[in-house]
């Protein structure tokens, strides 16, 4: 499991603390100024769960407290097994997972001869801009990629952005899964033939949909 912005938006949610008791304010076991650093704390995971926010609201108001605490436990449990790169090799064939798509240097981050010291924030929004083409930016690496040292070559996969409308399989050496899921487009997704190495895209269409 990959670790992505909304992962991180409910990361944010269950660490957020909770307010101190009115008991405990009126007898005077808080003082003022702490009550007011855990208002600041609250008001900050709020912010940083982002859109999240309304989804969980809507959810809470929808399921019982039972039903709202079991999935609390089950997202913590999902949440504890995630990671923020996933790099895998089939026939020979190594791939880089993340999340929100890479440039090829960062493969040897500062001459380390790997990724050990990478920004993970780096790795789960994308490297650049949400625009940038980043399929044609390290497919064109890999095809330079003499210049960086190495004739190894790497194939990402991503998700999270594709402004530029690519393909899933349109680049060799970048798989594309964001197809537009949330509007009416396709679950990316590729399957690779761990006997042949082959890479097929088996994206299947949402019908279900935000308006």
């Amino acid at each position: 499991l990959l670790r992505g912005n909304h992962e991180t938006n409910y990361e944010s949610w269950l660490a957020t603390p909770k307010m101190y008791s009115q008991e405990e304010i009126d007898r005077g076991l808080i003082t003022e100024e702490k009550v007011d650093e855990r208002k600041k704390e609250i008001k900050k995971h709020v912010k940083l769960t982002r859109s999240s926010n309304k989804y969980l609201r809507e959810l809470k108001a929808k399921v019982s407290e039972e039903e709202f605490n079991d999935f609390t436990t089950k997202l913590t449990d999902i949440l504890r097994r995630v990671q923020d790169v996933f790099m895998f090799t089939v026939q020979g064939q190594e791939y880089v997972v993340t999340h929100g798509g890479i440039v090829a240097n960062v493969l040897n981050y500062r001459d380390t001869g790997s990724m050990i010291n990478f920004s993970a924030d780096a790795m789960i929004r994308g490297v650049g801009t949400y625009d940038d083409n980043i399929d044609e930016i390290y497919n064109q690496q890999m095809l330079d990629r003499e210049e960086f040292g190495t004739d190894k070559t790497v194939i990402q996969i991503h998700g999270h952005r594709n402004t530029p409308d690519v393909d899933v399989l349109e680049f060799p050496y970048s798989i594309n899964v964001e197809q537009g899921i949330s509007d009416g487009g396709y679950l990316g997704a590729v399957e690779i033939d761990v006997a042949t190495g082959n890479v097929k895209d088996v994206s299947l269409k949402n019908n279900n949909y935000r308006l």
